[in-house]
């Protein structure tokens, strides 16, 4: 085969070698890597929690360089996958990638506008997992950290999706004291029994193993008559509240059953 010696020359026999490309042995390569990439992401989001639940890194710096981690290993990936690609088709795959990321700046700007945000994020360290924030009139706790949305856990227990451009142009008002995210629990109590059974709640909460180190459980009374109350527990397991959430249910119900059947 003669080689080409014009840009005309060149994209005509890349478009002839396109079947040669796409095929079974590509299909395949791109589905290992993402199984690769798909373990690495979770080993990466394992040893974090790992990390923090040991209080290895008490400050939870981790959670966004995790986030850097993950995107760097999506992105390793995509390079990867699609390396066959570029190896027949150098000419063709870079007109095509600038294209795409043209049309991408163009129809989706916010999108280009949160990564860049969350990379700037990212560098400044300015949040972490567990913090208390109130942006834009939500108010909860940062659950995850992404390179482009930032999940946040607010106080009914639903999750919103925050594009990290917002958080780069709105005021955050950042809350650090707790230092991990809260979890809370109704119950009703007889109030002849309310001393016996918020201190059986309190020392059973004490021995959860997702209590933040150093964090005390706090009982709410949320009616005038004292019959309701809200027990709050901090834990360190910010992307696994609902976990914990029925683990703290379980226990107090335990604590409550045990008080009825005294009665």
């Amino acid at each position: 085969m003669n080689t080409p010696t014009t840009f005309g020359d060149t994209v005509v026999l890349e478009i002839a070698a396109i079947p040669e490309v796409f095929g079974v042995r590509l299909l395949l390569w791109g589905a290992f890597v993402a199984v690769l990439a798909i373990a690495g992401r979770t080993a990466v989001a394992g040893a974090t929690t790992i990390a923090w639940r040991l209080g290895v890194d008490r400050a939870r710096r981790l959670g966004r360089v995790a986030a850097i981690v993950r995107g760097c290993i999506w992105f390793g990936a995509l390079l990867a996958a699609a390396r066959p690609v570029f190896v027949k088709l150098p000419l063709l795959t870079t007109v095509t990638v600038a294209v795409v990321a043209l049309l991408a700046a163009i129809a989706m700007p916010g999108l280009v506008q949160s990564v860049a945000a969350g990379l700037a994020l990212a560098i400044r360290a300015r949040y972490r997992e567990g913090d208390q924030i109130e942006v834009a009139g939500l108010r909860g706790s940062i659950r995850s950290l992404g390179l482009v949305r930032t999940q946040l856990q607010v106080e009914d227990g639903s999750a919103v999706w925050i594009p990290n451009a917002m958080l780069d142009r709105e005021a955050v008002k950042v809350d650090r004291s707790a230092g991990a995210a809260p979890v809370r629990v109704r119950f009703e109590i007889d109030p002849r029994q309310r001393d016996a059974v918020l201190d059986a709640i309190r020392r059973a909460v004490m021995m959860l193993p997702f209590r933040r180190s150093g964090s005390m459980p706090r009982l709410m009374a949320t009616s005038d008559d004292q019959r309701e109350w809200n027990v709050e527990l901090q834990t360190w397991a910010t992307r696994e509240l609902d976990v914990v959430r029925r683990s703290l249910r379980r226990t107090v119900d335990g604590v409550l059953k045990k008080a009825a059947e005294k009665t």
